[in-house]
């Protein structure tokens, strides 16, 4: 076996030996350490065997001593298949060429159109577009995803309202919408500023009519919080308008479990390539099935564009994740901190953006089948402030 590894390499010929004895030169070639097998005899006169392509000089220079003739019937291997390309050098290369400049051409900015703009503020995006390496005469390959550099322009551009990118073959297509300030209706109608939950009040910045209540009071839902009508014996009223922060109570309840899963990348993975066109996936690399503990899959498909035809053609690469289920268990303090910061997310959840946990206490807590069971006062301070219409 050792004798045939790296026959390809190597190359390999097939050669026909004719002469009264045949016997003699299998044993030349045994006597100076020239590699043989195949031999097949033809006739008492007649043989054909396979030896390395290094060792056919070796054959030719003691073949006079055997009185027997040499007949190339086959090549194989590198060397013959490299120098075949060799031969042909000139074509090979002119076909190199010519698809590198497609790709390179079916990867450069032709134009860039921008609409929807004003002059300025399309000189801007064009500003910007250099910035990110958007301009024409330059190549773009992957790098210049859409997403990104409409991402790009809202961010660095704050007088773009939106814009859409579109890739085109070699072209970019923008369509912007620029911000306009739209004057705010103006409510006129008088109305008090109530509360719409109690609670003790924090702060408060009433911009329009007349504090009833101050800092450190409690208020029910309903009451008056600041009146419309500035004084007590004028008939006229205003809108009033202000921000009113109370602290507030939420009672919440909960259960952890004492254990918890968690889920681990091990990062053993297995890589699968395809040529896909439609829904017909045929794969290039990674055959068989994979097994179920791979449970994370991150999939990439890159499609091949020449000019602005988009080959049907796509290359799928997909990436498959062991992940590794474990049991951890935690100890009773872990549990409580962790029902604790649970139940702080979900009233977040259910609150106005400006809220804010000041405090929690717990108020009872009980361990029972594997679980801890919290009940909760969580403190918030949140703006109770709202506008109430006068008839």
């Amino acid at each position: 076996m050792n004798l045939l590894q790296g026959r390809f390499l190597q190359g390999t010929i097939v050669l026909k030996v004719k002469g009264a004895y045949p016997e003699s030169f299998l044993n030349a070639c045994s006597k100076h350490g020239v590699r043989v097998w195949g031999v097949r005899w033809k006739n008492e006169h007649e043989i054909t065997l396979t030896i390395y392509s290094k060792d056919l000089r070796h054959c030719r220079a003691f073949r006079k001593t055997t009185r027997c003739k040499l007949y190339v019937k086959n090549k194989d291997g590198f060397p013959f298949v490299w120098q075949q390309f060799m031969n042909r050098k000139p074509l090979w290369f002119a076909v190199l060429i010519f698809c590198t400049c497609i790709y390179l051409l079916s990867n450069m900015i032709w134009s860039i159109q921008i609409q929807g703009l004003t002059p300025e503020l399309e000189a801007q995006v064009e500003k910007e577009l250099n910035k990110a390496g958007i301009s024409t005469g330059r190549f773009v390959f992957s790098g210049s995803n859409p997403n990104d550099i409409q991402r790009h322009l809202l961010e660095e551009i704050p007088d773009l309202l939106w814009i859409g990118v579109e890739k085109k073959g070699t072209s970019f297509n923008l369509h912007g919408v620029e911000k306009t300030l739209a004057e705010k209706d103006i409510d006129n109608h008088p109305s008090n500023v109530v509360a719409k939950k109690q609670g003790v009040i924090v702060k408060m910045f009433i911009s329009e009519g007349r504090p009833l209540v101050g800092v450190n009071d409690f208020v029910r839902k309903g009451d008056i919080l600041a009146s419309g009508k500035l004084t007590e014996d004028s008939d006229t009223f205003i809108r009033a308008e202000g921000d009113v922060i109370a602290e507030t109570w939420y009672r919440a309840e909960i259960s952890v479990p004492l254990t918890k899963d968690v889920h681990i990348t091990t990062g053993d993975t297995k890589r699968k390539y395809f040529l896909k066109w439609n829904d017909v996936e045929l794969p290039v690399w990674g055959f068989g099935k994979v097994e179920p503990r791979y449970k994370r899959v991150e999939t990439n498909e890159k499609t091949f564009k020449i000019f602005s035809w988009e080959v049907p053609i796509k290359w799928k690469a997909t990436k498959h994740y062991h992940i590794e289920k474990k049991e951890e268990s935690r100890s009773k303090e872990e549990a409580v901190q962790a029902g604790v910061e649970q139940a702080k997310h979900d009233l977040m959840d259910q609150l106005p953006a400006e809220s804010k946990i000041v405090g929690e206490n717990i108020l009872h807590q009980r361990e029972e089948s594997g679980k801890v069971k919290l009940i909760l006062l969580l403190k918030v301070n949140e703006n109770i402030a709202s506008i109430k219409n006068v008839s």
